[in-house]
Protein backbone atom coordinates (compact mmCIF):
# COMPACT_ATOMS: atom_id res chain seq x y z
CA UNK A 1 0.00 0.00 0.00
CA UNK A 2 1.55 3.27 -1.05
CA UNK A 3 1.06 6.65 0.58
CA UNK A 4 -1.33 7.82 -2.13
CA UNK A 5 -3.69 4.98 -1.13
CA UNK A 6 -3.87 6.50 2.32
CA UNK A 7 -4.25 10.12 1.25
CA UNK A 8 -7.94 10.07 0.29
CA UNK A 9 -9.17 8.22 3.40
CA UNK A 10 -7.00 10.48 5.55
CA UNK A 11 -8.41 13.63 3.97
CA UNK A 12 -11.98 12.35 4.25
CA UNK A 13 -11.52 11.32 7.89
CA UNK A 14 -9.90 14.64 8.77
CA UNK A 15 -12.73 16.49 7.05
CA UNK A 16 -15.30 14.43 8.97
CA UNK A 17 -13.68 15.32 12.29
CA UNK A 18 -13.58 19.01 11.38
CA UNK A 19 -17.25 18.93 10.34
CA UNK A 20 -18.15 17.21 13.61
CA UNK A 21 -16.41 19.97 15.59
CA UNK A 22 -18.19 22.58 13.48
CA UNK A 23 -21.51 20.87 14.21
CA UNK A 24 -20.70 20.81 17.93
CA UNK A 25 -20.10 24.55 17.91
CA UNK A 26 -23.41 25.15 16.12
CA UNK A 27 -25.66 22.71 18.01
CA UNK A 28 -25.78 21.01 21.40
CA UNK A 29 -24.05 17.68 21.86
CA UNK A 30 -27.35 15.84 22.44
CA UNK A 31 -28.32 16.74 18.88
CA UNK A 32 -24.97 16.08 17.20
CA UNK A 33 -23.91 12.87 18.98
CA UNK A 34 -26.76 10.59 17.80
CA UNK A 35 -26.34 11.80 14.24
CA UNK A 36 -22.57 11.26 14.32
CA UNK A 37 -23.08 7.82 15.87
CA UNK A 38 -25.25 6.80 12.90
CA UNK A 39 -22.34 6.82 10.44
CA UNK A 40 -22.49 3.00 10.06
CA UNK A 41 -26.02 3.46 8.74
CA UNK A 42 -24.80 5.84 6.04
CA UNK A 43 -21.97 3.43 5.21
CA UNK A 44 -24.40 0.51 4.85
CA UNK A 45 -26.74 2.49 2.61
CA UNK A 46 -23.93 3.80 0.40
CA UNK A 47 -22.37 0.33 0.25
CA UNK A 48 -25.66 -1.21 -0.86
CA UNK A 49 -26.17 1.56 -3.43
CA UNK A 50 -22.72 1.65 -5.01
CA UNK A 51 -21.09 -1.72 -4.33
CA UNK A 52 -23.07 -4.29 -6.21
CA UNK A 53 -21.70 -7.18 -4.14
CA UNK A 54 -23.00 -5.64 -0.92
CA UNK A 55 -26.62 -6.37 -0.15
CA UNK A 56 -28.69 -4.84 2.63
CA UNK A 57 -30.31 -7.76 4.45
CA UNK A 58 -33.67 -7.60 6.21
CA UNK A 59 -32.10 -7.54 9.70
CA UNK A 60 -29.75 -4.75 8.60
CA UNK A 61 -32.63 -2.75 7.13
CA UNK A 62 -34.63 -3.25 10.34
CA UNK A 63 -31.66 -2.08 12.38
CA UNK A 64 -31.32 0.95 10.14
CA UNK A 65 -34.96 1.85 10.68
CA UNK A 66 -34.59 1.46 14.44
CA UNK A 67 -31.51 3.68 14.34
CA UNK A 68 -33.34 6.42 12.45
CA UNK A 69 -36.33 6.17 14.79
CA UNK A 70 -34.05 6.42 17.82
CA UNK A 71 -32.31 9.51 16.42
CA UNK A 72 -35.66 11.18 15.72
CA UNK A 73 -36.86 10.29 19.22
CA UNK A 74 -33.71 11.52 20.98
CA UNK A 75 -33.46 14.78 19.08
CA UNK A 76 -37.21 15.39 19.28
CA UNK A 77 -37.46 14.65 23.00
CA UNK A 78 -34.72 17.15 23.84
CA UNK A 79 -35.99 19.79 21.45
CA UNK A 80 -39.48 19.61 22.88
CA UNK A 81 -38.54 20.32 26.43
Amino acid sequence: MCSSDLAVPGILNGSAVLMMYAALTAAPVWTVAPIVASYPLVTAILGAAFLHDEKLSLPSAAGAMITVAAIVYLVGSHAGG
